[in-house]
């Protein structure tokens, strides 16, 4: 908003000497008022049509931020529901090994807790098989977590673009979420 009020005080000064210029001249005076006139109109018309193109631009990203909002969102999903298919293979693992311990591993694991549970059976450091699975998830826990933080990012930009005030932000869509 500031921009457009910047824009429109230039152009009001463009105008306000040409009517100096128009005053001059209908007494008989010859005056150079019409350079500033002219001046001022072309910096205002400058600016009103430089900050359209950037608003148009920003409201082009902030389209693109909501698309890459819901990518993040499906990212998520598929992280986490990957995250826990490996974890009930490592708990179907672990149910094998120790089956007395059966329904404190069935009902207690969680992806992030994997790590607790190599230290509470250091056996399972031995196999190739669990090595794999658990660096699976913690990669796949790892790539959840990036994904929170681009999320976070996105936002903080979404609404920046929505209080610029080098654009004409009621132009900009706003962000309608919950973060």
């Amino acid at each position: 908003m500031f921009i457009l009020c910047l824009a429109v005080m230039i152009l009001l000064l463009g105008g306000f000497c040409y009517l100096r210029y128009r005053n001059l001249k209908i007494r008989g005076n010859d005056s150079e008022w019409v350079c500033g006139a002219i001046i001022f109109t072309f910096i205002g018309c400058v600016i009103l049509v430089a900050s359209v193109i950037a608003t148009m631009s920003g409201y082009s990203w902030q389209i693109n931020d909501a698309e890459e909002l819901k990518k993040i969102d499906k990212y998520e999903q598929i992280y986490l529901s990957k995250s826990e298919v490996l974890t009930k293979k490592f708990a179907g693992y672990l149910l094998e090994v120790y089956p007395q311990h059966e329904k404190d591993i069935y009902n207690k694991i969680k992806p992030d807790e994997i790590d607790l549970y190599l230290v509470k059976y250091p056996e399972l450091k031995a196999s190739e098989t669990i090595k794999l699975l658990v660096e699976q998830v913690r990669t796949l826990q790892n790539d959840y977590y990036e994904q929170g933080l681009l999320r976070a990012r996105t936002i903080k930009n979404m609404r920046f673009r929505c209080k610029n005030p080098w654009l004409f932000y009621f132009l900009i869509p706003e962000y309608k979420g919950g973060n």
